[in-house]
């Protein structure tokens, strides 16, 4: 089979939990086309660089460091909705012109089309937009997503269980998917490495998300880390990173699975944001971490105060300076 494979342009999670997927498309024999733009796109050409690619942009919403970000999100819907119909009007494009037989879409609403079966890999069959959120409000915005869904032949959800006992919890639970739902387990990259490495880390700081929380984030790690006598490592998430900024810190880009996996099982600390994606990579390594959900993102917010029922702390991006001051002074 022609399968094409798209992820979301937001964040590298949709691109890294797609790796194990694609690896199983191709142990089967089919041939994998990747659809996609920007760091995702870049990331999946990194990994797997005989694969054909197309260019598809995807919808990158824009974040304030001041306004909240459901006001931010709501200001940016007719953008999505443009962008969502000039995807599958794309799409269309593609499987016609490259004789795609199966599309897998990771949380692209436009990618999917009526000449192939198509796939959704969703967590978020009901969204959370933004926290406090009246039922109404949630039923609305569940009704609405859960009709993108029904779209697709299928859903996939990367969870162990859809019946809110699993990692994703309520937010994979909804009665208005109609299409087939299915659990295909949490996704890792990091899982099928065998690489064996040691790493010398007293703190390892995951920097991931949209601008401009990532480059806040980033900074708040480097502040708590100059004052600090303990070796840091900082995985910044971009292209280009410095490697040393001090003494006792040192910053690397977008590291291969096998650094990554070697990072997180040295680390004595992992401090991290409350990404889905992120969480499914702890979880199937059974690392625990501080996590700092972005600011203003409800899903973020809602996993991260669910994780701590099962060993991880979490602290707002408010409080992060003066928690990890006593948290990293009593380790």
């Amino acid at each position: 089979m022609r399968i094409l494979v798209s992820p979301l342009d937001w964040g590298l999670g949709h691109a890294t939990r797609l790796i194990p997927i694609i690896r199983s498309r191709l142990a089967k024999g089919d041939e994998v086309v990747v659809a996609g733009s920007g760091l995702s796109l870049q990331l999946l050409r990194s990994e797997f660089p005989l694969l054909e690619c197309v260019p598809l942009r995807s919808f990158s919403p824009k974040f304030s460091s001041n306004l909240p970000q459901w006001v931010m999100i709501s200001l940016q819907v007719p953008k999505f909705l443009i962008c969502m119909y000039v995807e599958h009007y794309r799409t269309e494009q593609i499987v016609r012109k490259m004789h795609i037989d199966k599309i897998i879409s990771d949380n692209r609403y436009g990618v999917r089309s009526s000449l192939c079966k198509s796939s959704i890999i969703t967590h978020q069959l009901s969204p959370l937009p933004w926290r406090g959120s009246s039922y109404i409000v949630n039923s609305i915005i569940s009704r609405i997503v859960g009709r993108w869904i029904s779209r697709f032949d299928e859903c996939l959800i990367p969870d162990y269980a859809s019946d809110g006992n699993g990692l994703s919890g309520r937010l994979s639970v909804s009665q208005y998917v109609k299409c087939k739902t299915t659990c295909i387990g949490l996704q890792s990259r990091l899982v099928d490495d065998d690489h064996n490495r040691q790493e010398n880390i007293d703190v390892l700081a995951l920097i991931s998300g949209p601008e401009p929380q990532r480059s806040i984030l980033e900074q708040l790690v480097l502040t708590v880390a100059k004052h600090s006598r303990r070796e840091f490592l900082v995985v910044n998430g971009t292209i280009t990173a410095i490697d040393k900024v001090c003494e006792n810190v040192r910053i690397v880009g977008s590291p291969s699975a096998a650094e990554l996996k070697a990072y997180i099982k040295s680390a004595k600390t992992i401090i991290c944001r409350s990404g889905y994606s992120t969480l499914m990579d702890l979880m199937l390594m059974g690392r625990r971490a501080i996590l700092v959900p972005t600011p203003g993102q409800a899903e973020q917010e809602y996993l991260a105060e669910r994780c701590k029922d099962i060993g991880f702390d979490s602290v707002e991006q408010r409080n992060f300076i003066l928690f990890c001051e006593k948290k990293l002074r009593d380790l």
